[in-house]
């Protein structure tokens, strides 16, 4: 059975986006049916790249990076307590799949939580799966993104003594 453009429109508006990386805006398209007018436009879709990760994290107060593990991974640390590890590309931890990734610190809790909800979260290769997942920042807004970061930071902050403390968390 066919189905009509305003049936098309209305799944579209209500379905969330399956394009990653993609910009629709205001000039982008009208869907017309005989009776009915919708708009589709405004919408832009905001992932991070391997750069905007880096640049967030190195923002966050305290931080520093370093490649312990080989050149294709960068540590982000906070007082020498590792929080996200990001994958480079290449080297001896590459993967089938080459998506770009990050390890990221959280409760367990958490981690059960996000990898529930969300595709792009698995358990961290390499890594505790306890404590870490991996994040495919690319397939995620990068509101999500960034809201993760400070999370994990925030958790490793809290755990440090109440005089270091204070210097990250108010």
């Amino acid at each position: 059975m066919a189905r009509s453009l305003t049936d098309v429109a209305a799944e579209l508006l209500s379905s969330p986006p399956r394009i990653r990386n993609c910009e629709i805006t205001s000039s982008a398209r009208n869907v017309f049916d005989s009776t009915l007018q919708i708009n589709i436009c405004d919408y832009k879709e905001r992932t991070m790249n391997i750069e905007q990760v880096r640049e967030y994290t190195l923002s966050l107060p305290g931080v520093t990076e370093d490649q312990p593990f080989g050149d294709d991974i960068i540590t982000f640390r906070l007082e020498g307590k590792i929080f996200v590890c990001l994958w480079i590309g290449g080297g001896k931890y590459d993967m089938k799949d080459s998506e770009p990734r990050f390890a990221l610190k959280l409760s367990p809790e958490r981690n059960e939580e996000l990898r529930t909800q969300f595709s792009a979260v698995a358990p961290a290769y390499h890594w505790n799966k306890k404590h870490w997942s991996d994040v495919y920042y690319e397939q995620l807004e990068d509101s999500l993104v960034k809201e993760w970061i400070r999370e994990s930071y925030h958790l490793v902050a809290s755990k440090l003594p109440k005089i270091v403390r204070q210097k990250y968390i108010s």
